[in-house]
């Protein structure tokens, strides 16, 4: 990828993350986005197929993100502890966004959250049990 995409889709994200701080992801259209990013939505439909690809893929990267902070992932069998502690700091310094994406105006409602959620605390309850925190 080169830089000028690179600035390109940085600008489309930033956009978008702006407009869905401010109302829900059915609300905002490419026009506005496109707008507030200065680019064209021609431009907008090279990088993305519409609005929930966008934010599909911001979510992917928020994962990505999220299990990149885990040094090593067999961590999980051998230190619990230290696998539980990485993965828990990598979804609390992925919150904001997080929030963001997952959101309806400030308050998290959507079932990706919820679900996301129940596992977390699944798993941060499981290690308990068997004193992997």
């Amino acid at each position: 990828m080169d830089q000028r995409e690179i600035k390109t889709k940085r600008a489309i994200k930033n956009a978008f993350l702006i407009l869905r701080a401010q109302k829900p992801i059915e609300k905002i259209t490419i026009r506005e986005l496109a707008a507030l990013a200065e680019i064209s939505k021609a431009t907008f439909y090279l990088h993305y197929q519409d609005i929930y690809d966008l934010s599909e893929q911001i979510g992917k990267e928020v994962l990505t993100n999220i299990l990149n902070s885990i040094s090593r992932p067999e961590n999980v069998l051998e230190k619990p502890d230290v696998f539980t502690r990485e993965i828990t700091t990598g979804f609390f310094s992925q919150i904001n966004l997080i929030q963001l994406l997952f959101s309806r105006h400030g308050k998290v409602k959507t079932a990706s959250y919820r679900i996301m959620k129940h596992h977390f605390i699944y798993f941060f309850f499981a290690c308990k049990i068997v004193n992997c925190l």
